[in-house]
């Protein structure tokens, strides 16, 4: 409440007090455990209309303006309230102010404090009349006074408005209103807003005072659980999709390496046998390995097709998953989760699940089935090879453990940085009029606010990249390592195996090094990727409200009777809060009206 009433400008003790007193908000945080460290919520959901009415009173009465130009700020108040802020308020704290009021209350357009009524009917001024002259009467509240400043710097609208100021306060002076029927007490001596003296503050548990309405938002450590992933799993259809996948990734990689097997022993016969021979025999070849290759490239069609699909199936059963528990779940939860959260849901995070998973999925199942079939051809030809082969795969695999832990919780962070710059950009989107009411400076402060926010989701995504560059280094390294040790291999056995052969484990081992490259980066940025059905999983799991029937609750055939009782009934707005209505017992005929 108080950085909103501050809205970016200093904190000043005994102006904020006097304006609190003005608007009539004294008593009300008095009421709150937290008192103007009670967090007001999403578009003031933890405060009545009256309050946020007087909230936005007091904001623009703390920013000391020369023009007030009110739109019923009194219309969700009480007479007796209404009285109490126009006399403090209007008549005292804003007496050598510009005020122009809108409202229909007949006291206030009555009164003679009023320099001037004009009524407004249809868009068309019908009544414009001087009702009287305010110096003709006395002042009844000291204006406040020398607090006016000659205009604010950009550096004085602080984006924090906590910031206290205590040199030389004192309690608020009195201010008397000529309405005995006021129900506010004149001095507060134990009021939990900024007190002069620290030890009047009245104690309550940590958990009462802290003001706390909008919850941290929950980030997990540690590997995705494996929950997640037996979720997905079967979300994109479970062991039939892996079987089909299982079957066309042999295929089409069985028919890959055959068309090279043809290749190189196409080409070696070319050194076996005569030019007419070699010529007769092309047609057949080139048939043979047409066929290979057209086989091969359904199968990238097939392969294509069912992640797509099955992608596509697993992003739509989550999404539904996840729209059913918000429509279900308790008011509570949107007053403690900001509308950006929610939408960082929706938009990051089903975008993820959208396309990069499926991407993700894809690319491994290739490069793994590449890589699979690579080094077995490789290892069958040069089988001294894996003795070197073996050690520097494992080092692919440590560098990548190493990794994808960080990269893990780089990803989260981004995600939940991300959700703090969308909420900014709502607010700011749904108090664009109220922002530019208070002029330039306030503008460029929420400029300022939302380039914070960027700058922070940036610094997690630059250390994210900063990360891959370290992981992308040091897997070009090993496998330049690798290409190495199978070129000096393949040098060396040259006598022994044919310039087919050579030329095709050369392939393979340029492929092996490209695709433990890969396979290693995408294993990273899959397990990764699986933080956003993760957190989609968080709000799937939200404990929904009470269901709209109660099956056995009542008979079926009630009510039988035309009336009612209430025997000892207890009512709350919230679980865990206070009973407003406590143990009701009465009783209504039928045909009685209450």
């Amino acid at each position: 409440i108080r950085e909103n009433i501050l809205f970016g400008h200093p904190y000043d003790r005994k102006k904020y007090n006097a304006v609190l007193e003005a608007c009539a908000l004294t008593k009300d945080l008095s009421l709150f455990a937290a008192g103007d460290r009670t967090e007001i919520g999403s578009k003031g959901v933890n405060v009545s209309g009256g309050q946020k009415a007087r909230i936005s009173l007091a904001r623009a009465c703390y920013s000391d303006a020369d023009i007030y130009i009110l739109d019923s700020p009194l219309s969700a108040v009480d007479a007796i309230v209404q009285n109490e802020i126009f006399t403090k308020c209007f008549l005292g704290l804003l007496r050598n102010k510009t005020i122009l009021l809108v409202t229909h209350s007949p006291d206030i357009i009555g009164s003679s404090y009023v320099d001037r009524t004009i009524e407004i009917k249809g868009g068309q001024l019908n009544i414009s009349s001087t009702t009287g002259c305010r110096d003709e009467h006395p002042i009844l509240i000291s204006p406040f006074k020398n607090r006016r400043s000659n205009g604010l710097n950009d550096d004085e609208l602080y984006e924090d408005s906590n910031t206290n100021n205590n040199s030389g306060a004192d309690y608020f002076d009195t201010m008397i209103s000529p309405y005995p029927t006021t129900p506010f007490k004149e001095v507060y001596e134990n009021y939990l807003f900024t007190p002069a003296d620290e030890s009047q503050v009245r104690t309550f548990s940590e958990q009462d005072t802290s003001g706390k309405l909008v919850i941290e938002e929950e980030r997990n450590h540690g590997r995705v659980s494996k929950a997640v992933f037996l979720a997905y799993f079967n979300a994109v259809g479970g062991w039939c999709i892996f079987l089909l996948l299982l079957f066309v990734q042999s295929c089409w990689q069985s028919l890959q390496v055959g068309s090279d097997l043809w290749l190189s022993h196409w080409t070696g016969e070319a050194s076996k046998i005569s030019s007419s021979e070699f010529q007769a025999e092309a047609e057949f070849n080139i048939s043979i390995y047409a066929a290979l290759a057209l086989g091969s490239a359904l199968m990238v069609v097939i392969r294509s097709l069912t992640v797509s699909w099955s992608g596509m199936r697993a992003s739509t059963a989550l999404f539904d998953d996840l729209t059913n528990s918000l429509l279900r779940a308790p008011m509570r939860f949107f007053d403690t989760n900001p509308l950006g959260r929610i939408l960082n849901r929706f938009s990051g995070d089903i975008n993820q699940i959208d396309s990069r998973i499926p991407y993700s999925i894809s690319y491994f199942l290739a490069t793994l089935f590449i890589l699979l079939f690579s080094l077995g051809t490789t290892m069958v030809v040069i089988r001294e090879l894996s003795i070197v082969l073996l050690p520097l795969i494992y080092t692919y695999y440590a560098v990548g453990t190493i990794f994808v832990q960080p990269a893990r919780e780089l990803e989260r962070l981004s995600k939940t940085s991300r959700s703090p710059m969308l909420t900014h950009i709502s607010e700011s989107i749904d108090g664009a009029v109220m922002v530019r009411a208070f002029g330039d400076k306030q503008v460029r402060r929420f400029q300022r606010l939302h380039q914070s926010k960027v700058n922070t989701n940036n610094e997690t995504n630059f250390a994210s990249d900063l990360a891959g560059q370290w992981f992308t280094f040091r897997i070009q390294m090993i496998s330049a390592c690798m290409l190495f040790v199978t070129t000096f291999s393949l040098l060396y056995m040259r006598s022994y195996l044919s310039a087919g052969l050579i030329g095709l484990v050369f392939n393979y081992a340029l492929q092996i090094t490209a695709n433990l490259e890969g396979m290693v980066s995408v294993w990273s940025e899959l397990e990764t990727a699986m933080v956003a059905p993760e957190r989609v999983a968080e709000y799937i799991k939200i404990k929904p409200e009470a269901p709209r029937y109660i099956c056995g609750s009542t008979p079926s055939q009630w009510p039988t009777a035309g009336s009612l009782t209430f025997d000892n009934v207890s009512f709350r707005y919230k679980p865990n809060d206070p009973l407003v209505l406590k143990e009701l017992n009465f009783h209504i005929n039928a045909g009685e009206k209450i």
